[in-house]
């Protein structure tokens, strides 16, 4: 089910990229800590303190004032919001993804668990190409090397380091921490895809460091 989960994850993010700007994207599917906070409060199991709710609101104001910021693309009629939708929702599967994995990383090891929920994500994604005719293999050789530093990159580092940290802190702080991705991915976009950011979203940005940076702190010894 974590599989299942995060490959649903990744085709509504990377579907919504083909809707929308990459910083709009990649701020609205790094709501999932939200999503993630709130599965924790209606379950009863690693529910938020009240710093990280403060953190996350001074870290939503950034991610609104970001969001609102972007500037306008040619998407065709209800384009920007299908983008916007696909993004909300790859948010709300990444929550579910880390809360299960929270969950089952009490009792297997990150070498296993990490083997096992990307290789099922692979498999439910190539079922999914299969099913619908997608092209599978890539293009090119250059297309071959962007997609093994993606593997080795965003996915071992980052999804598995993921999983390996939400055996310790709870999915919603986790998922906090993943809200810093967006600043990163504004920087990159101005650099490698001429997407610049204007004073509003770099304000944003400064509200996003300063929430993850209060949410982060550690509590006092009492």
């Amino acid at each position: 089910m974590a599989g299942f989960c995060l490959a649903l994850h990744f085709w509504a993010w990377f579907a919504s990229l083909q809707y929308t700007t990459v910083m709009r994207s990649t701020v609205l599917v790094c709501l999932m800590p939200v999503w993630a906070g709130l599965i924790a409060w209606f379950t009863g199991t690693d529910r938020p303190h009240r710093r990280f709710w403060i953190g996350i609101g001074v870290a939503l104001v950034g991610v609104a004032t970001m969001a609102t910021g972007s500037a306008e693309i040619d998407v065709g009629d209800g384009g920007g919001w299908l983008g916007d939708a696909l993004a909300l929702l790859g948010g709300l599967l990444a929550a579910v993804y880390m809360t299960i994995g929270r969950r089952i990383r009490q009792e297997l090891t990150i070498g296993p668990y990490g083997a096992l929920v990307t290789g099922a994500c692979a498999l439910w994604l190539g079922l999914g190409a299969v099913i619908t005719g997608a092209q599978v293999l890539p293009p090119d050789s250059r297309a071959c090397l962007v997609i093994l530093a993606m593997a080795l990159g965003p996915q071992l580092l980052g999804h598995v380091g993921f999983n390996y940290a939400v055996r310790y802190v709870p999915a919603a702080v986790v998922g906090a921490v993943v809200l810093l991705e967006p600043v990163g991915a504004t920087a990159l976009a101005a650099v490698i895809l001429d997407e610049w950011p204007g004073l509003q979203e770099i304000a944003g940005a400064i509200g996003i460091i300063a929430g993850v940076g209060w949410l982060s702190r550690r509590p006092s010894p009492e």
